[in-house]
């Protein structure tokens, strides 16, 4: 009798214990929530291709590539049982127009670790959620471009920044930041079958090469005493700012984006496999007048070297060094990446060179110069060459990749009579229509710093997915529960725009301290498979896109 009273009571013991382990926990749950971090879901694809809203998942029919292309419309929530046309959807490796219908994927899952900033400063490039200053109401997710105290601008495509007026520097992206960031100009493992069936790559001298094994896959240096080039043949349509996230066919039409927007900061990769001690890999790219070349031989030997002609001309030896040989047969990762006014080599991931500001970088002065007079002066294609010379070797993998380009946006339109309440701010600076973007290189923006009260301190912000994202460059808005002013009990709707001007804290275009979310910093939920008998219900999670934000 005892021993059915003893487990009695440690029946009802082990169950109290269950129910205080799961009280905890939840408990646990909601303080991790408010105070830690908490899940957001992306609502649209201004930070595409690397996070994204609504979308479609494409496989190319024509090369194979797969793209996200993203749901036009985010005020509107797509069918997710059905499938549906992606509307103008054209692969971003070979442009073909994707022909078929297909389900509408929800947005990335992100997590946000909140009050990071509390102890750690915030820094360029991170990822951000913060509280939309145009609509309190919503959360948006960005890259964080500039700091306050700073004064920002964006040329040709870069972020500049300066302080105090001193010189205007280049904002280089972290590594991490600039891997995420690169984007396909053109992938040579996805060879088109449809359509466009001209290669994308072709040798100066055919007889020094072969370039149809693995289907075109594979390029075959037959071996020779002076150096041979595979050219990268594209119009300039292949540098434009595209985005295979976007309806890239009414972006041209639309004239949205400017054939002087073409993007000079690439990166050429490819995998050398020498069959002999004398084969030398050859790595060239051009920008502007600028051209590059790396010559990594397989005994080890590496030669960088730079021409400011963009014909003719001589080349200056950069740097040369010695690094460890490749046996034959041997596959090692090669590539080369003029971004940001720097460029890297790499060999096996591994930065071996990478170049000073006192042998390159950029003068925004002549840069900008230079811009005003595209008209009469275009900017050169960009050239991107494979070459090698010695031995015979292979080469793999070859791939062809952009950095990110920032375009200039136009400010968003403002009504012609001040009926709506987020104006009402925009109105009482005296903010017109004409008035040029925020950043744009003839009108930068300075970042309020408040050293006084941080929490009023201005941050800049862009999207990824440039062309389309509604971010720092373009909003005319301000919510009424900002902080707009220092003396808000003033009648600022019967004071001068010069009057508003000096009661202003608020700055049009940044996200305020006090509205910072916190940092992204891991994609949990990507859009999940599609099970064979629910199908409109993705919940079988995609566990190799889960992944950190960079």
């Amino acid at each position: 009798m005892a021993q059915k009273e003893n487990t009695g009571h440690s029946d009802y013991a082990s169950i109290r214990d269950t129910v205080e382990s799961i009280g905890i926990a939840i408990i646990l749950a909601f303080v991790l929530r408010a105070f830690v971090v908490e899940a957001f879901v992306i609502p649209t694809g201004s930070m595409a291709p690397r996070l994204m809203g609504e979308h479609w998942d494409l496989s190319c029919p024509n090369c194979g590539y797969e793209y996200a292309f993203g749901w036009p419309d985010s005020s509107i929530q797509p069918e997710r049982e059905t499938k549906l046309p992606p509307g103008k959807a054209r692969c971003p490796n070979c442009f073909y127009v994707h022909p078929s219908e297909a389900y509408v994927n929800a947005g990335d899952r992100v997590l946000v670790m909140k009050y990071l900033y509390q102890f750690s400063p915030p820094q360029p490039w991170d990822v951000v959620v913060f509280k939309n200053p145009q609509n309190n109401r919503e959360n948006y997710i960005k890259r964080l471009i500039g700091l306050p105290g700073e004064e920002i601008k964006i040329v040709h495509g870069d972020v500049y920044y300066r302080q105090d007026a001193g010189p205007w520097l280049i904002r280089r992206k972290t590594p991490s930041a600039q891997e995420a960031m690169l984007q396909v100009v053109h992938d040579n493992d996805y060879q088109t079958g449809l359509k466009d069936n001209e290669k994308k790559w072709l040798p100066t001298d055919a007889s020094q090469w072969n370039s149809t094994g693995d289907y075109g896959r594979k390029f075959t240096f037959n071996g020779g005493s002076s150096a041979d080039e595979m050219v990268f043949q594209a119009d300039r349509r292949a540098f434009l700012p595209l985005y295979g996230y976007n309806n890239i066919a009414d972006m041209w039409n639309s004239g949205d984006l400017a054939q002087d927007e073409i993007v000079t900061d690439l990166q050429i990769s490819a995998t050398f496999v020498p069959r002999s001690q004398d084969a030398v890999a050859i790595l060239r790219l051009s920008s502007f007048e600028n051209r590059f070349r790396a010559s990594i031989g397989a005994n080890g030997k590496v030669v960088v070297e730079h021409c400011d002609k963009l014909t003719g001309g001589d080349w200056k030896v950069w740097k040369e060094l010695q690094i460890p040989p490749m046996a034959a047969g041997e596959a090692h990762d090669l590539a080369m990446a003029n971004v940001d006014y720097r460029l890297t080599v790499y060999v096996d991931g591994k930065a071996i060179y990478q170049t000073t500001d006192d042998e390159y970088t950029a003068n925004v002065d002549e840069l900008n110069a230079r811009m005003a007079t595209l008209s009469a002066s275009p900017i050169p294609t960009p050239q991107a060459q494979l070459g090698a010379v010695g031995g015979e070797c292979d080469f793999f993998h070859v791939r062809l990749m952009r950095d990110e380009y920032y375009t200039v946006a136009k400010l968003a339109a403002m009504p012609k009579e001040n009926t709506w309440p987020g104006f009402d701010f925009a109105y009482a600076l005296g903010l017109q229509n004409n008035h040029s973007a925020w950043a744009s290189a003839n009108n930068p923006i300075k970042l309020a710093k408040h050293d006084d009260n941080p929490d009023l301190d201005s941050f800049f912000v862009l999207g990824d997915n440039s062309p389309v994202s509604l971010d720092g460059r373009a909003w005319t808005q301000a919510a009424p529960s900002l902080r707009l002013w220092k003396n808000p009990e003033l009648p600022h709707d019967r004071m001068s725009k010069e009057e508003n001007s000096a009661d202003a804290i608020y700055q049009l275009g940044t996200v305020p301290r006090y509205n910072l979310i916190g940092k992204a910093f891991f994609v949990y939920w990507p859009s999940g498979f599609r099970a064979p008998v629910l199908t409109g219900l993705p919940i079988i999670p995609n566990v190799g896109k889960m992944r950190l934000i960079r």
